[in-house]
C-alpha cells in the first residue's frame, strides 16, 4: 500500500499561521514521550451522536455527565476535535484506521464496507498481544460492514433480529445492555493479559427516548437525558475497572463519532451538513500517571490522529500509511487544518456532496454555493463570508481543498448491492435515504441547503410511521412531495405508507414513478405483489423476472413467486419457490419463507 497524501495537519502554507489563531493552544502532548503508556490496557468508548457542547466538561451547565467530567478533570480534554464525517460508519472507520474517508473508502452508512487493506487499531493491538473485544450498539456497525477485523470478540447482538423479531423493532441495544455485555466479558479475563476493549454507545441518536426517570429530570430535553444515561453507564464501566485494579493501568479514550444538529441551520439530526453542530465532538484521554491530569489542549485535531497517537503512547510501532499524525512530542500549529466531508446527500438523496477544511479559526466548505466562516467571531457559523470581498485565507483553503479532491470531487467507489432488510433497519434508525447518486431528471446536483425542508419532512414522516401515526406521516410526505415531487426517497416512503394504509393503487402509482427514475429489484417485487393481489398475474410474472435479473439473490423475489404459484393452485412449485428463498437469502427473507412453508 503506497503512502497516501495527507489532507490533514500540515497541509497549509505557514502564511496562514497569524490569521488562524483565535486563542493560544496548549502544547500538552509535546511533553509526552513515545511509550509513556506502554503496558497499559486500552479502553475506547465511542459516543454516538454526541455534541461536545452538551457535556459539562465542555461548559454546558445543564448537563448531567459526572463521569465524563471526571475523566476530563483528571485527564486531558481536547477542545477542538473534529469528526471526518457526520455519519456513524465512516467516522468509526476513521477512528479505527487513522484514515480519512477519502482513503478508507467508507463514504456513507450501509452502502460501503471497510475493505481488507487498511490495518485497524484492533489488528495492531491484537498483533501486539492484547486480547481484543468490541461491543457495538447499533445495526449500522454490524460485522458485515468490516469493522470487526482485529477483534477476537465482536459483540453486535443488535444484528440478530430477523423475521418477527425484526418487525418488532430490535434495531439498537440500549446502553445498560451494552455495558452488561462488556462487564461479563471483563470478568472472564485473566489478570496479567493486556486488554483492548471498544464500547460503542448509540443512545443519543434520534429518536431520543431516555428512561422514564431521566425523561422526568430532563423535561423537553430528551437528547440530554440520553447523554446522561450513557454517562451513567460509563460510570459502571469505570467502577468495574477500579474494582478489578485495572483502571490505574488503563488508557481510557472517550470520543464522539459526530454531533447532532438539534435544529441549527435547519438540520434536525445529522449527515447532510458540515457545521460544527455535527462535526465538533468530545475527545478525552485519561491516564493520569502517564499523560497528566487536569489538562486542556486547544489545537484543532481530527479523529484520524487518534490511532497514531494511541499506538505511539502504547509503544507499538506502526509504519502503515495513515492520514493522521501522532500528537506525541509535537507542538500545536495554529495553521493546521483537518479534512471533513459528507457524501450522504449524494448517495442517499442525489444532492451535491459537501467537502471542507477546518483550521482552528476558519472553515471553508465546498458546495454548489461555497461557504467560508470565521469561527472566532462566528462560532455558530451563522454569517457566511464567502462573498465578502478578498480574503487570502479563504482562497488558500479553497485552493488546497480543490487540490486534495482533484478537479472533480470524488464520490467514492460503487455502492454495495443494497439489502432491502438492511435498508428497512436503517430506515427505522432514521437513515431513510435511497435516492441514489444522480439528480432526478439530470442537471446540476441540488445544494443540500436548498433541500433541508424536504429532508426534515422525511425524518418526521418516518418517525410518525414508526409510531403508528400514519395520518401525520402522510401530511409530512405531502409537504415533501410538494417541494420535491420527483424525490426518490419521497416516492419510496410514500408508497410504503400507502400500502400500510391499505391503498395499493396509490402505492403502485408512487412505486411506478420511482421505477421510472431508477430501476430497483425491491421496487419491482413490491409492484409484483400489488399486481398479484389485483389478479394481474401475467404482469406479476414479468415484474418478478425483472427483479430476479436485477438481483438474483433477492429472496423476496421467490417468496412473491411462491405466493403467485400458490394462488394458481400450484402448491409443489410454490413450496419449491419458498425453499429457494430460504436457501439463497435466509437473513432477509428466511422468516417469511419459513412461515409460508409451515402453513402447508
Amino acid at each position: 500500500m503506497k503512502r497516501l497524501p495527507r489532507p490533514v495537519s500540515g497541509l497549509l502554507a505557514a502564511a496562514l499561521a497569524i490569521a488562524c489563531a483565535p486563542r493560544p493552544a496548549a502544547d500538552l502532548p509535546q511533553s509526552w514521550r513515545p511509550g509513556v503508556a506502554a503496558g497499559y490496557d486500552l479502553l475506547l468508548v465511542t459516543l454516538d451522536t454526541t455534541r461536545a457542547d452538551h457535556l459539562g466538561a465542555y461548559g454546558y451547565p445543564a448537563a448531567e455527565t459526572p463521569n465524563l467530567d471526571r475523566l476530563a478533570r483528571e485527564g486531558v480534554r481536547f477542545t477542538d476535535a473534529i469528526s471526518t464525517a457526520p455519519l456513524t460508519l465512516p467516522a468509526h472507520s476513521s477512528i479505527l484506521t487513522g484514515l480519512s474517508p477519502l482513503h478508507h473508502g467508507v463514504r456513507t452508512n450501509s452502502h460501503f464496507r471497510l475493505g481488507k487493506e487498511p490495518t485497524t487499531l484492533g489488528e495492531k493491538l491484537g498483533a501486539a498481544g492484547y486480547t481484543t473485544a468490541a461491543f457495538v450498539s447499533a445495526f449500522v456497525l454490524d460485522e458485515r460492514y468490516g469493522l470487526a477485523r482485529g477483534f477476537s470478540h465482536y459483540d453486535d447482538e443488535v444484528a440478530a433480529a430477523e423475521g418477527p423479531a425484526f418487525a418488532a423493532g430490535t434495531l439498537e441495544r440500549k446502553a445498560p445492555a451494552t455495558t452488561g455485555a462488556y462487564l461479563e466479558w471483563l470478568a472472564a479475563q485473566p489478570a496479567g493479559k493486556g486488554l483492548f476493549a471498544w464500547i460503542h454507545y448509540f443512545d443519543p441518536h434520534a429518536p431520543y427516548e431516555p428512561p422514564a426517570e431521566l425523561a422526568a429530570r430532563f423535561p423537553g430535553r430528551p437528547y440530554d437525558g440520553e447523554i446522561a444515561l450513557v454517562d451513567r453507564e460509563l460510570g459502571r464501566v469505570l467502577q468495574a475497572l477500579e474494582a478489578s485494579g485495572r483502571l490505574s493501568r488503563t488508557l481510557v479514550v472517550a470520543v464522539g463519532d459526530h454531533g447532532e444538529g438539534l435544529g441549527e441551520h435547519g438540520e434536525a439530526t445529522h449527515g447532510n451538513f458540515l457545521y460544527d453542530s455535527t462535526m465538533r465532538v468530545p475527545l478525552i484521554l485519561y491516564a493520569p500517571a502517564a499523560l497528566g491530569s487536569g489538562l486542556v489542549d486547544g489545537r484543532v485535531v481530527s479523529q484520524v490522529d487518534l490511532l497514531p497517537t494511541l499506538l505511539e503512547l502504547l509503544g507499538i510501532a506502526d509504519g502503515a500509511p495513515r492520514d493522521g499524525v501522532s500528537w506525541v512530542g509535537r507542538a500545536a500549529r495554529p495553521e493546521a487544518a483537518v479534512y471533513l466531508e459528507t457524501l450522504s446527500p449524494y448517495h442517499e438523496f442525489g444532492w451535491a456532496p459537501l467537502f471542507a477544511l477546518r483550521t482552528l479559526r476558519h472553515k471553508a466548505i465546498l458546495a454548489p454555493r461555497r461557504e467560508f466562516y470565521d469561527l472566532a467571531d462566528d462560532p455558530r457559523e451563522e454569517h457566511d463570508l464567502f462573498d465578502m470581498g478578498e480574503n487570502h485565507v479563504r482562497e488558500m483553503l479553497m485552493d488546497r481543498l480543490q487540490k486534495v479532491l482533484g478537479e472533480t470531487p470524488g464520490t467514492g467507489a460503487p455502492r454495495r448491492e443494497e439489502d432491502p432488510e438492511e435498508r428497512a433497519r436503517l430506515e427505522a434508525l432514521g437513515y431513510i435515504g435511497g435516492a441514489g447518486p444522480a439528480a432526478a431528471g439530470g442537471g446540476p446536483l441540488a445544494d443540500p441547503k436548498d433541500r433541508i425542508a424536504v429532508l426534515n419532512a422525511l425524518i418526521e414522516a418516518n418517525a410518525a410511521m414508526g409510531a403508528g401515526r400514519l395520518d401525520l406521516a402522510e401530511r409530512y410526505l405531502r409537504q415533501a412531495a410538494a417541494a420535491s415531487p420527483r424525490e426518490r426517497s419521497v416516492l419510496h416512503l410514500y408508497g410504503k405508507l400507502q400500502l400500510r394504509l391499505g391503498r395499493p393503487l396509490e402505492a403502485e402509482k408512487s412505486f411506478r414513478a420511482l421505477a421510472a427514475i431508477e430501476q430497483r429489484a425491491d421496487v419491482s417485487v413490491l409492484l409484483a405483489q400489488i399486481a398479484i393481489q389485483d389478479g394481474r398475474e401475467a404482469e406479476a410474472v414479468v415484474l418478478l423476472g425483472e427483479a430476479e435479473q436485477l438481483d438474483p439473490l433477492l429472496g423476496s423475489v421467490f417468496v412473491a413467486r411462491g405466493d403467485l404459484l400458490l394462488r394458481q393452485g400450484r402448491r409443489e412449485e410454490a413450496a419449491a419457490a419458498y425453499r429457494k428463498a430460504l436457501e439463497i437469502d435466509p437473513l432477509r427473507t428466511g422468516g417469511m419463507a419459513r412461515e409460508r412453508l409451515e402453513a402447508f
